[in-house]
């Protein structure tokens, strides 16, 4: 907190850091699971609250801090406290699927090439590129999520697969239902069975008690299929034809259920 400008006006000067610049940004932190207790409770309560409140020395600020955190931890190492990790929405492991031979020698090339500035101004040309569609996407995926809604069928879905997981308390399901909202704007579409499928697979697996293999809980998931996704209404001129035509869906997909049902011994 006391710097330059504290030693310049011969007072305690507060100096905004690392959480201030983070602010609507990306917070990257290592070794999450190193960290002392009293850093783990600041980015507790940054993570929860969204505020840092600083009081030290005569100096009571409080400012925003709602960064996009990033962290990594090594469970061999030590164990993630777990009520931090509980406030982290989406879990991933870095060993999941191993890379080729020659995926790892295109990943070694890419990082000493951006390092040593050698790569060529093709390859650099076609990074541009590459992240550059990306931030349009994003763009538009953020403006489509805000007409992306699940129905009460796939919410009751997410809860149930929490539920039977063995999760505790609702941020599982919260941070599943706007995970599958997530991935379905990114693809530029409603929500369909497979972005309920990679919620449980992010948010809840990690999570469950009883299932701590990936694998283990999507072959759970095949017990319950997903629900289909919500019907989405047009304008006021269309609505009436999407109303019919999903009436029209659900009467065929109810004859075929019968016709199904019937037929099975």
């Amino acid at each position: 907190m006391c710097g330059v400008q504290s030693v310049k006006a011969g007072k305690t000067v507060f100096e905004p850091g690392l959480l201030a610049r983070a602010h609507r940004g990306v917070l990257y932190v290592d070794d999450i699971n190193l960290l002392d207790t009293e850093l783990s409770n600041i980015l507790l309560s940054v993570v929860s609250d969204g505020w840092v409140n600083v009081e030290r020395e005569g100096t009571s600020v409080r400012y925003p801090c709602r960064p996009l955190l990033v962290a990594t931890f090594n469970p061999e190492e030590a164990e993630l406290r777990s009520h931090l990790l509980d406030r982290i929405a989406v879990s991933l492991s870095a060993d999941a699927n191993p890379l080729s031979l020659q995926e790892r020698v295109e990943a070694v090339e890419a990082t000493t090439g951006f390092a040593e500035k050698t790569l060529s101004a093709e390859s650099v040309e076609k990074m541009t590129e590459l992240e550059d569609g990306l931030k349009t996407q994003i763009l538009f995926a953020r403006e489509e999520l805000k007409e992306n809604k699940l129905s009460t069928k796939q919410i009751e879905y997410l809860c149930g697969e929490a539920s039977r997981a063995g999760v505790q308390g609702h941020r599982a399901e919260i941070f599943a239902c706007e995970v599958a909202r997530a991935n379905a704007a990114l693809n530029s579409r409603p929500p369909n069975a497979d972005d309920l499928k990679l919620a449980v697979k992010l948010v809840i697996a990690p999570r469950s008690k009883f299932f701590q293999d990936p694998d283990m809980m999507e072959e759970m998931m095949q017990q319950q299929p997903p629900p289909p996704p919500p019907p989405q209404w047009q304008d006021e001129e269309g609505c009436a034809a999407s109303a019919e035509a999903c009436c029209r869906s659900r009467w065929r997909w109810s004859t075929e259920t019968r016709r199904v049902e019937r037929s099975t011994p």
